[in-house]
């Protein structure tokens, strides 16, 4: 399964408000190279103060577990930037959520990220 079939059963809603980034943005923004990745998506908001984003990415492997800890590191620093004076925001990156499953990890900041989790895992 891509990264794409997977982000097009999960995430209508959530995307449809979001711009698809590229290798450069998860370079720039995630702090690691999605060329390791077979495929992925990643969308996130043009709006700087808008924190919703989503990765998917699906390796011809087992997942990387640095991946998983550049997000999280990306996700402290991002969260120290809006503790203070978003909380609301910062509230969503605190209860942000970074999986693996076998093959494929997914990153979701969103107000419903269980429930974006939880149609993910229905796809296995």
């Amino acid at each position: 399964m891509t990264a794409y079939k997977i982000t097009e059963n999960i995430c209508s809603q959530l995307c449809s408000e979001l711009s698809a980034g590229d290798r450069d943005s998860v370079r720039e923004r995630l702090g690691f190279d999605p060329d390791s990745f077979s495929s992925f998506s990643y969308y996130s908001s043009d709006d700087i103060m808008n924190v919703r984003e989503m990765f998917i990415g699906v390796s011809p492997e087992q997942a990387d577990s640095t991946v998983s800890q550049a997000i999280r590191k990306y996700l402290d620093e991002k969260h120290k930037l809006f503790e203070g004076y978003a909380p609301e925001e910062a509230a969503l990156l605190k209860n942000a959520r970074i999986e693996e499953k076998g093959n494929v990890i997914i990153f979701i900041v969103a107000e419903n990220a269980d429930e974006i989790y939880s149609a993910f895992l229905e796809l296995f």
